[in-house]
């Protein structure tokens, strides 16, 4: 495990107060062959991370609402659909074969059903294995469905740390955050544990 998922997760479990501000790390892992590592005793490699981006400024809070963006759709219409309105709504893509197109079935079908409409913010973790060119289209692609979405003009904030790359931060379903897209900054301003 990563030093930074480890201490994360400390911070947010630990104790019964807001964790603050989400650290920045300025690189990532994508390999996934812990076999390797495991028989080599050498740590999963490290390549340089792209910084946190903003999409669209402003700033908001609510509470947070995290998921993997096919999960997320495939909980529509089910009893465990959450409330999407007034929440920061923090997606992450799954490992490949995820395409493009998948992603835009996945964010017309949320658009569709109204879970884009009137968040307090949109935070995209860093996709896995994508290139920059790749990311920077989903970004596109994901602008497109929030300006159709009634009420889509919140902050959106990408390439936030978590998803399926490591290290992963901790995420508390319902944790009041703050987004600020212009500041690049996610803050826990809820306690996770009681």
């Amino acid at each position: 495990m990563h030093a930074y998922s480890a201490a994360h997760f400390a911070t947010v479990t630990s104790h019964a107060r807001p964790a603050g501000q989400l650290p920045t790390v300025d690189y990532e892992v994508q390999d996934g062959d812990f076999e390797r590592a495991e028989r080599t005793g050498r740590p999963l490699r490290r390549t340089p991370a792209a910084p946190r981006q903003c999409l669209r400024g402003g700033r908001a809070s609510g509470p947070l609402l995290p998921g993997c963006l096919p999960s997320v759709r495939r909980l529509l219409g089910t009893p465990w659909q959450p409330d999407h309105a007034g929440r920061a709504l923090l997606l992450e893509t799954p490992e490949p074969p995820y395409e493009l197109e998948h992603a835009d079935a996945d964010l017309t079908h949320l658009g569709l059903a109204g879970c884009l409409d009137d968040l307090a913010a949109l935070v995209l973790c860093r996709p896995y294995r994508w290139s920059n060119e790749r990311t920077d289209r989903f970004h596109q692609l994901v602008l497109r469905h929030v300006d159709q979405a009634k009420g889509g003009t919140y902050p959106v904030l990408a390439r936030v740390e978590g998803g399926h790359t490591d290290p992963l931060p901790t995420f508390g379903v319902g944790v009041q955050v703050t987004v600020d897209a212009d500041r690049a900054e996610l803050s826990i301003d809820g306690a996770a544990v009681r």
